[in-house]
This record gives C-alpha cells, structure tokens and sequence, in this order.
C-alpha cells in the first residue's frame, strides 16, 4: 500500500494548517453567499435604474400635466376632454370620461390610446349645454400611412360628476383612413 492512499490529516501538517483546512470551506460559503447576495442587489438596481429610464424615456407623456379637469361646469368638462387628447395626456382623457365611454377592446386603458393611435387632433364646434348635456359636432383630423382624413361627429354627452358619463356621438361626414378603426 502506498503512502499515498492514507486517509485523515497530513501527520507532518501543524495545527494551524488544520485549522485553516478547516475553516476554508467556511471562508468560501461566505465570499459565495456575499457575491449572491450583491448579484441580486445589482440584478434589483438594474431594473429599477431600466424602469425610471423607460418611464423617463418614452412613457412619461402618458403622465398628466395637471389636475384631470380644471373644469367647474360640463361644458369646460368637454373641452378638457378634447383638449387632453390633443396633447395625447391619456391619463386626463381617462378620467375625464374615457374609462366611462369605451367598449370591447377600448374599455381598458391600453384599448382607449389604442384607439386614437391614428388622431392628430380634434376640433370642437359648435358645443350646446342643457342641464348637464353637452351637445356639439367634433372634426377628428387623422393621420395613418401618411393618409390625412376628417370625420364629422354629431355628439351630445351627460357629465356627471366632473367626467363624461355616457355618449351618443353619430358620424355625420367622412371615413377614417384605412388601419384606423
């Protein structure tokens, strides 16, 4: 049998050498527990540095400018309405009576700016109040492929509660352009 195959610890090795062999398994889970540890912490700051620059980056103009209505009457409900979605400031244009007025896919918010993804502007005309209705014609100027359209809506809206509760809107003139639903 050869030396080599012993078991145990080395019979010319000090006890200082022991206790170093020892301890070296100890040292290792903690520099492998620390580097864990910091990996996670780094893995958790990259992605909240990603999402401030993303909300920074491209998603900040869904953030209102201001209070959603300034508003004090039903009419000045309206034209904040359409204001908010010539500045494309989603947020306002929600609470102002955009989560009250969409159907099927537009109900949601994401549906909402999804469905005035081809709107350069809308044009007011016009606008009646009655109690707490609110009767108009808009122009819709849209935009889709380098195609330029406009439509003529015929609406009348109840505002309740500083928000457009329910709308009747009738298309009176003119198509939006092919991919705009």
């Amino acid at each position: 049998m050869a030396v080599e195959d012993r078991v145990g610890p080395d019979p010319g090795a000090s006890d200082h050498d022991a206790a170093r062999e020892s301890s070296r398994p100890r040292a290792i889970k903690r520099i492998t527990d620390f580097f864990e540890t910091s990996s996670r912490f780094v893995f958790a700051i990259g992605g909240l540095v990603t999402a401030a620059a993303l909300l920074w980056a491209g998603i900040n103009h869904f953030v209102p400018t201001g209070h959603a209505s300034a508003a004090t009457g039903p009419e000045a409900v309206v034209e904040d309405f359409y204001a908010a979605i010539n500045k494309h400031d989603w947020l306002s244009v929600w609470s102002l009576g955009g989560k009250y007025l969409g159907h099927g896919p537009y109900k949601t918010l994401p549906g909402m700016i999804g469905g005035y993804h081809c709107t350069v502007r809308d044009t007011v005309k016009g606008l009646r109040l009655s109690g707490n209705s609110v009767s108009g014609y808009l122009v819709a100027h849209d935009s889709y492929g380098g195609l330029q359209t406009e439509q003529t809506y015929q609406f009348k809206y109840l505002v309740l509660r500083g928000a457009i509760r329910k709308a009747n809107v009738k298309i009176l003139l003119g198509r939006a352009p092919p991919g705009c639903a």
